[in-house]
């Protein structure tokens, strides 16, 4: 429909193919490629043509439908999709859970163990040990 409104605007101006594409910088084939709904002229040439017509863009419009467009599912896509990001995801938590473990255990180790040596010095447990440079174990008082 808007190949035919070009045409009959471009004959309303008495202009021929030829005269068009020269004003324009088109060959004539793709004036008549437009003319013939083959294809269509992008929005700033419709925007040239309106004026080179002395015409709007409505008069071009007039009678088109707008196209639905059709939605394409693509389930491998959405299956890798949803498959990727659930072992990423199970494991990034898995592997911050880890991590967060091991910095606790830091964090309580450290806390602890001045605590544990008051205790072992105080008691005298002789099962409390801490080792050496040498590997000896225990307290010697």
């Amino acid at each position: 429909m808007l190949g035919e409104n070009l045409q009959k605007a471009r004959l309303a101006q008495k202009l021929t193919q030829e005269e068009v594409a020269k004003e324009l910088y088109f060959s004539r084939q793709a004036i008549s490629r437009w003319e013939s709904n083959k294809t269509e002229p992008n929005f700033e040439t419709l925007i040239a043509l309106a004026e080179l017509y002395e015409s709007d863009l409505s008069a071009f419009a007039q009678g088109i439908e707008p196209q639905k467009r059709k939605k394409h599912i693509n389930l491998f896509a959405g299956f890798g999709l949803v498959f990727f990001n659930f072992v990423l995801g199970f494991w990034l938590i898995i592997t911050t859970a880890l991590i967060l473990l091991a910095l606790y255990a830091i964090i309580l180790a450290l806390f602890l163990a001045p605590f544990i040596m008051i205790f072992a010095v105080a008691t005298h447990n002789p099962h409390i040990t801490f080792g050496n440079a040498n590997g000896a174990t225990g307290f010697d008082w």
